[in-house]
């Protein structure tokens, strides 16, 4: 009987909006993608950096990349001190460093994660490839 009743609704919806001149895909509201969405490789510390964006829209996967050959980087501690972090960004690829940084992979992940969040905040991150070349040059 719910159900019926259900149909008869949706009928009289359906009815009422072909007599108003309302076409089936005006029946529907387009819900376009946020620009920010694809916002999603940026440049800091000298990295190529990428990421997703988890469902809630958190930012999840943060990886480095070589700016040069595209390739992702390998991570190693080259600190002679065992409490200090100094983390050498490798490319096997280009067979080089491409950076070198003295903290732990996890600050480094967060202050990526917060410039990245900046950007969005101040709507500042690049909207296309040039840009964020642009940008390297930058940093």
């Amino acid at each position: 009987m719910l159900i019926l009743a259900i149909l008869i609704v949706i009928g009289i919806v359906v009815a009422a909006q072909s007599a108003l001149g309302v076409s089936p895909e005006q029946r529907f509201v387009k819900i376009d993608r946020p620009a920010w969405i694809s916002y999603t490789m940026d440049v800091f510390y000298d990295v190529r950096w990428r990421w997703t964006y988890g469902n809630s829209a958190e930012i999840e996967n943060v990886l480095p990349f070589c700016p040069r050959c595209d390739y992702q980087l390998t991570i190693r501690n080259i600190s002679n001190i065992p409490i200090v972090d100094v983390l050498a960004f490798h490319c096997d690829l280009c067979n080089r460093d491409v950076a070198t940084i003295q903290e732990p992979l996890s600050s480094i992940t967060s202050k990526v994660t917060r410039f990245i969040h900046q950007k969005l905040r101040t709507e500042t991150w690049p909207r296309s490839g040039r840009e964020i070349e642009e940008a390297r040059d930058h940093t």
